[in-house]
């Protein structure tokens, strides 16, 4: 049985003392001629700075693959100290491969790489492994196509789009803004507004300002509040108009609003629009203008309970009142009486009652008023909202009996009855009392 083949078979740390005991072109060649799974276990038994010696040598004899897929399946936290000891060209070829054989496992891998430079407890060693990434990174090896696939899987990993800002902060401005471009022509805005989210201020403005105003009107939209917040103002946006297409509406009517936006900085630039009502955000747009350029926006509002309502929009204000319409005339009648309620053929009767418009609207009113059914007359006039009044007419009858007069509803009676037929002794009686009372008075008088 060759070494080759008994190596597969022995544990790993015998593997691994074997290897560290052999030269590194020996070491190189059983490595990469040993099965990945086997291979990859003892690299994890190895000391790095020996691991580095025999990627190196890997990839000067052309073993580039072989060995890439052994660090793509060893420990992740191993494979970060190894891309940290081999010198950035070495890296760069090796980091290149892995990706093109498993771009999920290689992100992985730099993305441990990145993270243990960032938590390198001595301050030369950070220095040192910022270098080394800076250095590998900017690597001609890797291609701005390798590093946008590269980045974009490391910030679409759970919780690691940190990692990708950590890199851009390393690495030179020029390169960055080719990685950002590169990433924006495969529609990947919203990973690198995710990685922006984590820079810091000053690399923030920087990468930002660097940027050509299409890309930056291209990740504009993805941005989170408070990276908007951060973002340097390359223009300068004011409201030159705002108008409303009418003071007061009715409920549930809409009013126009118009704003004219100017960018009256020095440079082209985007800013998010955002028209409030009482200070409540209403609706947002979007806006992209060249320096001096304008552009107007219209928004339709619509409120359905009264009252005054603010708008503002950049710091400019209108406002606008919904008023519902007055309501229209309406009439109530009330207390209708009829007098006397007792009359003989052919006598009038007064008929009254109240009218009042419960309306706020003025108008005019007509009522029939009936007796026994049949309309007799017709009452009309005119009055303003809440105005009321008392309305009379006569009615008569010459029929005996009782009779119903009615208006809208209400109803009363009189009745129609002959007067007594005969000598009227009823008077002859008072008359008598009179005559007898002017006697007494008379004759008291006379004895006087």
């Amino acid at each position: 049985m060759c070494i080759r083949d008994s190596l597969n078979t022995m544990q790993p740390e015998a593997a691994g003392t074997l290897l560290t005991e052999s030269s590194v072109e020996t070491a190189t060649q059983l490595l990469t001629q040993a099965e990945a799974t086997q291979a990859a276990q003892i690299v994890e038994n190895l000391d790095t700075n020996r691991t580095r010696d025999i990627v190196t040598q890997a990839v000067t004899t052309g073993n580039t693959s072989s060995v890439a897929t052994v660090l793509n399946n060893a420990n992740k936290e191993t494979v970060g100290d190894v891309l940290l000891a081999v010198e950035p060209e070495t890296g760069a070829q090796v980091i290149r491969e892995m990706a093109n054989q498993d771009l999920t496992d290689a992100a992985e891998r730099v993305e441990t790489a990145v993270k243990r430079q960032i938590n390198a407890l001595d301050p030369d060693q950070k220095q040192e492994y910022r270098q080394k990434l800076k250095e590998t990174i900017e690597n001609p090896e890797l291609s701005v196509d390798d590093l946008v696939n590269l980045f974009v899987e490391i910030a679409n990993l759970p919780e690691t789009p940190s990692t990708v800002a950590e890199i851009f902060e390393i690495i030179e401005l020029s390169k960055t803004v080719e990685v950002v471009d590169g990433m924006v022509a495969q529609d990947k805005e919203e990973e690198v507004a995710l990685v922006f989210s984590y820079l810091s201020v000053e690399s923030l403005e920087e990468i930002y300002s660097a940027l050509a105003s299409a890309t930056r009107t291209a990740i504009y939209p993805y941005f989170d509040a408070e990276t908007l917040a951060n973002l340097p103002q390359l223009g300068e946006f004011t409201v030159t108009s705002l108008t409303i297409s009418e003071d007061t509406v009715e409920p549930g009517d809409a009013v126009s609003v118009t704003a004219v936006v100017e960018n009256i900085g020095d440079d082209v630039d985007s800013t998010t629009v955002t028209i409030s009502i009482d200070g409540v955000e209403y609706e947002s747009e979007l806006v992209t203008l060249n320096a001096g350029d304008s552009t107007t926006l219209t928004w339709s509002v619509s409120k359905t309970a009264e009252g005054t309502y603010s708008i503002e929009v950049m710091g400019e204000t209108v406002s606008f009142t919904v008023k519902a319409p007055p309501t229209p005339a309406e009439f109530s009648l009330s207390n209708l009486q009829v007098s006397p309620s007792i009359v003989e053929p052919g006598m009038d009767i007064t008929v009254s009652f109240s009218i009042e418009n419960t309306g706020e609207e003025s108008g005019s009113y007509s009522i029939d008023l009936k007796m026994d059914g049949a309309t007799v007359e017709t009452l009309s006039g005119a009055l303003d909202g809440g105005e009321s009044e008392s309305v009379s007419t006569t009615v008569s009858s010459t029929e005996e009996g009782t009779h119903t007069v009615a208006i809208d509803g209400l109803d009363a009676e009189f009745s129609v009855e002959q007067a007594p037929s005969g000598f009227p002794w009823i008077y002859a009686v008072v008359a008598i009392v009179i005559i007898a009372a002017a006697a007494y008075i008379y004759m008291q008088q006379k004895k006087q």
